[in-house]
């Protein structure tokens, strides 16, 4: 399975200049190599709100097949060099071969 996260890059900001109104957002991520595990934050409804023909098992975090179904590994980041009026793309990828992470960049 693959999982793709896009992450807000622009900020509305009052100004209205060249930039329209936004500013590029800097703030650094921080994320696991190996093993994300979004378990926790899977939707879990409240067994009072259920209907009594829902099945409480069918929604519970515990009822994924493993733990395995919620871990996740990255393989690749797509990253923005440069500002809001320009910039250049940059992406990293892990090789499954070799395991080694190679950057692609066309500049």
């Amino acid at each position: 399975e693959v999982m793709c996260f896009h992450l807000k890059r622009f900020n509305k900001t009052n100004y209205s200049g060249w930039g329209l109104g936004s500013q590029k957002n800097s703030t650094l991520i921080s994320y696991p190599l190996k093993g994300l595990d979004l378990k926790p934050y899977l939707y879990k409804p409240d067994p009072s709100l259920l209907n009594s023909d829902d099945d409480e098992r069918n929604y519970s975090n515990d009822s994924c097949a493993s733990t395995s179904s919620t871990l996740y590994d990255l393989f690749a980041v797509v990253r923005h060099i440069g500002g809001i009026n320009g910039g250049h793309y940059i992406s990293n990828c892990k090789n499954p071969v070799n395991e080694e992470w190679y950057e692609f960049d066309d500049e």
